[in-house]
């Protein structure tokens, strides 16, 4: 192995133990301060002979305070006594405590570490995001400027455009068809409303009741608590939550606050793709398209 080699898997592996650096110094706090607690009640144990030996010790202070003339026993003798028991337990006591103390601070200094390794990353990543929803609200902002609304919702979500075509059968018969957009893409924090959803029934009045009546509901939740996280939507919805929906939601503020937000939740139902909502695409039945309007993650907004 030559010194290249040599460098890139030291490099690799301070790495990796840089990734891990947070469990690593969460587990060795727990261990710490599993010890400490183990080292105390050691150090309790033994800590209760110097007590009484100390107690016996100012008792014969006292005792020979009290008989001895105190021409020869003065006052400045019986405090210097006094003094040194104290001083003689107290050494011993930070003698038997001083390792569960030193193995508790090392501890507690672990799990600090790891909080503000964490936190640093977690800020990184926020600030990361906010710049790539910053980004990507612009991009569609001048996608809708040029081609249209409708053209960016084909964009997103690999839709086809509606059109009318002519067919002929066996007989010779001419018949007209619809085409109508048929995708089941998914992008950012959009889901299908369809059959595979527990709340989903085969009346297309229904279904769009059922939504309407959600979007009221997380509206009302909103003004309500000042903030709903997209897991409490997609939980209202019968959708299962995502490592994401855990932190980008809305937050109520004023539009003089916050002009780029939105103080409402809108499942977008009058998108142009809903239009085929509850008819037979591809022998599957058409569902709903929900493209929340997510302001973005919640507590860098805070």
């Amino acid at each position: 192995m030559n010194i290249n080699s040599l460098t890139r898997v030291v490099g690799r592996a301070g790495l990796i133990v840089s990734k891990h650096s947070p469990e690593i110094l969460m587990g060795l706090g727990i261990t710490g301060v599993i010890g400490s607690t183990v080292l105390s009640c050691r150090a309790t144990l033994k800590a209760q002979t110097v007590i009484a030996k100390a107690k016996s010790d100012l008792d014969t202070v006292n005792d020979a305070w009290k008989a001895m003339d105190h021409k020869e026993y003065t006052e400045e003798d019986r405090k210097r006594d006094i003094t040194g028991v104290y001083g003689e337990a107290a050494g011993k006591l930070i003698r038997l405590y001083g390792p569960a103390v030193a193995l508790g601070v090392v501890s507690i200094s672990c799990l600090v570490g790891s909080h503000h390794i964490l936190t640093k990353r977690n800020a990184g990543l926020a600030a990361a995001y906010t710049l790539l929803d910053e980004g990507f609200k612009k991009y569609r902002k001048n996608v809708v400027d040029k081609y249209g609304a409708e053209e960016d919702d084909n964009m997103r979500f690999g839709a086809t455009s509606e059109a009318e075509v002519t067919a002929t059968d066996s007989e010779g018969n001419e018949t007209k068809k619809e085409m109508i957009a048929d995708t089941q893409q998914e992008s950012t924090y959009t889901r299908w409303f369809n059959d595979t959803n527990i709340h989903w029934q085969h009346d297309p009045s229904y279904n769009l009741w059922f939504l309407r009546t959600r979007q009221s509901l997380a509206n009302k939740q909103l003004q309500a608590n000042g903030f709903i996280f997209l897991r409490d939507v997609y939980e209202m919805l019968g959708f299962p939550q995502t490592p994401d929906s855990i932190v980008v939601g809305w937050l109520w503020n004023s539009k003089e606050d916050d002009p780029i937000g939105d103080n409402y939740v809108d499942f977008r139902l009058d998108n142009p793709i809903n239009k085929s909502a509850g008819r037979i695409v591809n022998g599957n039945l058409q569902g709903y398209l929900i493209d929340p309007n997510v302001q973005g993650t919640m507590y860098n907004r805070i």
